[in-house]
C-alpha cells in the first residue's frame, strides 16, 4: 500500500481495518515505516495519517472548488463550494483561522465568496449553506447581510459537521 487513502476512505474505516489487521497479527508498511498497531505511538500515528487521508479525500471531491483568503501572505480563511450539475451551489465550508476571527474580515471574505458562488458556473439558480448554533455568534448576521435568509430550522441533539 503506497498511500493511506488507498487503504480507507474514512477514519472509522481505517480504524476498523487496523483492528482487523491487529487481530490477524499483521503489520503495515506505510511509506517505508512499519506500523505496529499494538504500540500506542504507532496507533496514534496511524490515526493521524488516516485523518489526513480522509481530509485529502474530501478536498478531492468531484464537485468541490476551494479558495483560501490570505493576509500578508499567510492563510486567513477557507471557502469551499459544492458545485454539482443542476445550478444549485452550496457553501460547503466557510471560515477564518483563529488568529483572524474578530478582525472584521469575515464579511468581506463572505461577500467575495458569494460572488464566486454565483459566478462559478453558468446558470446558477441558488446559493445556499447550512449553519448551526455552534457557529460563531456573528455568523448568522453575516450570512443574512450577504443576502441569505433562513429557509428551515431543525433542532438536533448533536453537533452537525
Amino acid at each position: 500500500m503506497t498511500k493511506l487513502d488507498r487503504l480507507a476512505r474514512s477514519l472509522p474505516d481505517a480504524r476498523a481495518i487496523a483492528d482487523e489487521l491487529t487481530a490477524g497479527q499483521v503489520r503495515l508498511n506505510l511509506g517505508g515505516s512499519v506500523y505496529d498497531p499494538t504500540d500506542p505511538v504507532g496507533r496514534l500515528l496511524f490515526n493521524v495519517l488516516a485523518m489526513v487521508a480522509e481530509f485529502e479525500s474530501y478536498l478531492r471531491g468531484p464537485h468541490l472548488r476551494h479558495w483560501m483568503a490570505f493576509i500578508d501572505d499567510a492563510p486567513a480563511g477557507l471557502l469551499s463550494l459544492d458545485v454539482p450539475p443542476g445550478g444549485e451551489v452550496a457553501v460547503d465550508t466557510f471560515g477564518l483561522l483563529p488568529d483572524h476571527i474578530g478582525q472584521g474580515i469575515g464579511s468581506h471574505f463572505l461577500t467575495v465568496g458569494v460572488r464566486l458562488a454565483w459566478a462559478v458556473t453558468p446558470a446558477v439558480s441558488r446559493v445556499w449553506l447550512h449553519t448551526s448554533s455552534c457557529d460563531h455568534r456573528h455568523a448568522l448576521s453575516n450570512y443574512q447581510g450577504r443576502g441569505f435568509h433562513r429557509y428551515q430550522l431543525k433542532e438536533s441533539p448533536t453537533r452537525q459537521p
